[in-house]
């Protein structure tokens, strides 16, 4: 499909894509969202063209009536994929800085100063709105429910993770989505929480970067499907980088009345003591069944350190 752009802040430029692109208005899909009547796009399947937003506006062809929005998917060349991102209004170095956090299926970058040649690429401006680029998954993956999106979030002991869970908090309480801050959690943890009776949260965020570096932080996803895939982290580093764009925001602070703070390590931990104890099965003392073995954990100054003893001492 050949999309013909026309605004009154730029000339008429043809962006092209491989598949059809037309989503009707209204709908949480991606970046397209924020297309403005300046700013229109007329899709015919007989005939082409450039419209005004008037034109648009009247028009009554049932294929241009609901064209304001549209969704980027693949570009034939990196020329297009240029001039498609000029259009949505995110400029190529915006862009770029959120494109090179993606690492596959998640998202990873230097978040304190300190190691030369490393500058910092993950800050809480770019956490705040990875966080809302993750709320607008969520309501595309979800659909309208009637019921506020609920998302859990964890960390590891980094020390650059208790700022980066605020600007994410804040980045999610700001698109309305309930927010429960898990404090110290591990990345286990963070998926069962989704599927645990009595939390079930619609989504949930681990603030790691596993074995890297102390220098590093980033960025895992999780539904009650499991982890988030590369073109899900594709899509929400792009609306994170639209979004930036469009709000110009400077303050990071979270809305408070949307936060709610649990301990989920003790319930991730009885969990795992009800599986060793099903498992061990032991037949004079099922409810000990580690009894008088000796047990070295090594957590490598992670997570495991803070919850391996409430695990394995009962």
């Amino acid at each position: 499909v050949s999309i013909h752009v026309c605004s009154q802040f730029a000339p008429m430029e043809t962006v092209s894509f491989n598949s059809r692109t037309v989503f009707l208005h209204g709908e949480s899909h991606d970046q397209l969202r924020a297309a403005t009547r300046a700013r229109c796009i007329a899709v015919n399947p007989s005939r082409r063209y450039a419209a005004s937003p008037m034109a648009l506006k009247n028009h009554a062809g049932p294929r241009t009536e609901h064209a304001f929005s549209i969704i980027k998917q693949e570009r034939r060349s990196v020329v297009a994929k240029a001039k498609a991102k000029e259009f949505f209004g995110v400029p190529d170095q915006v862009a770029q800085t959120y494109d090179q956090l993606q690492n596959g299926s998640d998202i990873r970058g230097v978040a304190l100063a300190g190691v030369a040649g490393e500058p910092v690429t993950i800050s809480s401006k770019e956490a705040f709105f990875i966080a809302t680029g993750f709320a607008e998954w969520l309501v595309k993956e979800k659909g309208s429910t009637g019921k506020r999106l609920r998302v859990s979030i964890g960390r590891d002991p980094r020390l650059s993770g208790k700022g980066i869970v605020a600007a994410i908090v804040a980045g999610m309480t700001s698109m309305g989505v309930e927010t429960v801050d898990m404090g110290l959690a591990t990345t286990p943890a963070c998926f069962m929480s989704t599927i645990t009776e009595g939390h079930e949260y619609d989504g949930s965020m681990m603030c790691t970067a596993s074995h890297l570096p102390w220098n590093r932080n980033g960025v895992k996803f999780f539904t009650s499907a499991g982890g988030l895939k590369k073109p899900d982290i594709k899509f929400i580093l792009e609306a994170a980088a639209l979004n930036s764009v469009k709000r110009q925001k400077n303050d990071y602070s979270q809305n408070d009345s949307m936060l709610k703070k649990i301990d989920f390590l003790p319930v991730y931990s009885a969990g795992l003591r009800e599986m060793i104890k099903k498992g061990v099965n032991h037949p004079e003392h099922y409810d000990t069944p580690l009894r008088g073995i000796k047990i070295v954990v090594d957590a490598g100054n992670g997570s495991g350190g803070v919850f391996a003893p409430p695990v394995l001492e009962p």
